[in-house]
């Protein structure tokens, strides 16, 4: 989660691990479960990673897009649900 992440990134020896390797720590997201589990979310996963691996190329609303289009398509959820419940809930991880 985003606050472990932050205890972490405060921990003088993780600080000092990070800084060594020039490293980045971010939580892997989830809306309502988490994305990095053996489930179709596995697939938001791989997207969320490749924004955080190479955000010159796949941007925040291309993530975006791919939850709605994910919500839509393997759960028949509306877009009006998907935008006002689910995009709040990951768009913490995309800033």
């Amino acid at each position: 989660s985003i606050e472990i992440t932050k205890g972490l990134k405060n921990n003088e020896l993780w600080k000092s691990l990070l800084l060594e390797n020039n490293a980045n720590l971010a939580p892997f997201p989830y809306d309502y479960l988490s994305w990095d589990q053996p489930d179709p979310r596995w697939i938001l996963g791989y997207v969320w990673m490749a924004f955080e691996l190479y955000p010159d190329q796949i941007s925040r609303d291309y993530v975006l897009e791919t939850v709605k289009i994910f919500y839509t398509f393997f759960f028949s959820i509306k877009e009006d649900y998907i935008e006002s419940e689910i995009i709040p809930l990951v768009s913490i991880y995309l800033e």
